[in-house]
């Protein structure tokens, strides 16, 4: 959080403390508020993305889609949104203001879903598709830095893993029952008819964003001091990223996402097509992933406080690129549903470590113009590696050595992810005091040791909640934020 200058008070003035407290006091209030807003924001957020956007891929096999073009899918949106991120921070600084920014983007991306639910109705063309969920992304994508920059002056420096753990978690488990609310609904109209449940899945994502707009309109602004010294271009960012240590991050970042993606949007190809999960077996498995990675955002979000990102991209870095692997041992259905919740657990830490980085690394007055050009670049790996895993699918006449031409890809992606891992790692720095710790241990203790006692804990504190709630005393707690 930037430091907040003193206002200038007459000695004279009775009471001088009580002038001096006042705006901050007024302050702290508006960011305490304003961070429950966020919450709500960001719970209809999730409802909007697991009604809508979780199916789109889904909807693109149901209306027989290849796999070149649900690599483009995946991957065209991320590409066209990357083009426009760096426009975000510009167009912040000239006008010293991100809340109507983020509010009218995320009207756009709410009024995209009109022309999605026509495309379900009436043309069912994925070139289409392509193009209307290419603006969702764009809109979306637009109002990434803006809110990250926002964010990072109402969340206290030293409260950041457990808010965002925290709001991640409330806001996933509801994502989470949206999923599983969607997934039923798809498996009530069968067949043919499963197009009437795409059309009601996108019209309760449209109404979700309009929901979640209305609780960013409530959010305070704290003032966005920005200065020409502030200000450099994408070019100079690039030029200087391989000689400091945010530099590297983002290189590394960017890399894993590019690897990643050339696995990451056949998974649900593979499932559907390769096998025969039905829309039911699909939605279990991603709600079982989901509900592990919402609970373990906060998990991972109060080690991160202790450690540091940097132990905890290092614990959680060392078995991505295990995670597609898993896929070729088996296609068993609860096998599946496993190898997603270990999955689920995994990345709960790495992307929560990864956003927070940003916070740590960077000043308040250039977050935002960071995250657009980190976003840019992580646009252009994404479609790089959706292309080139779509390229490769297509372009095989037989499955190799693997009984499918997607776990190839899942192979390729998990050697990749381990070379990126290996290569970036031990070169990252912590840019926070944190307690020290040697990484076996840890690795030891935050896998093994901690996950059961967590549930332990869990499990009691739920015994003793319902215990309370029967004799009609509910259990006192911690209410702030």
């Amino acid at each position: 959080m930037p430091e907040q200058k003193q206002p200038v008070v007459n000695p004279a003035a009775i009471p001088a403390k009580a002038e001096e407290q006042k705006p901050d006091s007024k302050d702290e209030e508006l960011k305490k508020k304003s961070l429950g807003y966020s919450i709500s924001d960001g719970s209809f957020y999730n409802v909007m993305v697991n009604f809508g956007e979780r199916f789109v891929v889904p909807f693109a096999v149901k209306i027989n889609a290849t796999a070149q073009q649900i690599g483009f899918i995946s991957s065209v949106p991320q590409l066209a949104s990357s083009l426009f991120q760096p426009f975000s921070a510009d167009i912040a600084d000239r006008l010293k203001k991100r809340k109507k920014l983020v509010i009218i983007a995320a009207l756009l991306q709410a009024l995209v879903w009109i022309p999605m639910i026509l495309v379900v109705i009436l043309f069912r063309n994925p070139w289409l598709l392509l193009l209307f969920f290419t603006f969702y992304v764009v809109f979306g994508s637009f109002i990434s830095p803006l809110w990250s920059s926002w964010m990072g002056d109402l969340v206290n420096e030293k409260e950041r893993g457990r808010f965002f753990g925290k709001r991640n978690m409330i806001a996933g488990f509801v994502g989470f029952v949206a999923m599983l609310v969607a997934g039923f609904v798809l498996h009530l109209f069968a067949d043919s008819a499963v197009f009437y449940g795409f059309m009601i899945l996108f019209a309760v994502a449209l109404f979700a964003r309009l929901a979640s707009l209305s609780y960013l309109a409530r959010m305070h602004e704290p003032q966005y001091a920005v200065t020409e010294a502030s200000y450099f271009s994408l070019r100079s960012f690039i030029k200087k990223m391989p000689f400091n240590n945010f530099g590297r991050f983002v290189i590394f970042s960017v890399l894993i996402s590019l690897v990643a993606n050339i696995a990451s949007p056949f998974f649900v190809v593979y499932m559907l097509r390769d096998l025969n999960f039905n829309y039911l077996m699909f939605t279990i498995a991603i709600a079982a992933q989901t509900i592990v990675y919402l609970f373990a955002m906060n998990y991972w979000g109060k080690y991160s406080d202790i450690f540091g990102n940097k132990a905890i991209l290092s614990i959680t870095g060392i078995l991505i690129p295990f995670t597609p692997m898993l896929w070729l041992v088996s296609g068993n259905f609860y096998y599946i549903v496993f190898v997603f919740v270990l999955t689920g657990f995994i990345w709960a830490g790495f992307d929560l470590c990864v956003s927070n980085y940003f916070f740590d690394a960077v000043t308040p007055q250039r977050r935002a113009r960071c995250i657009a050009f980190h976003n840019t670049l992580s646009g252009f790996a994404v479609f790089i590696g959706a292309a080139f895993g779509g390229f490769l699918v297509g372009a095989m006449a037989a499955p190799l050595i693997f009984p499918s031409k997607f776990q190839f890809l899942f192979f390729l992606s998990g050697i990749l992810r381990l070379a990126v891992v290996l290569a970036f790692i031990p070169v990252l720095k912590e840019v926070r005091v944190v307690e020290p710790a040697p990484k076996p241990k840890l690795f030891f203790r935050l896998y093994l040791v901690e996950p059961p006692k967590e549930l332990f804990y869990l499990a009691k504190n739920q015994a003793h909640s319902m215990k309370n709630l029967i004799k009609g005393t509910p259990k006192k707690g911690n209410q702030s934020l």
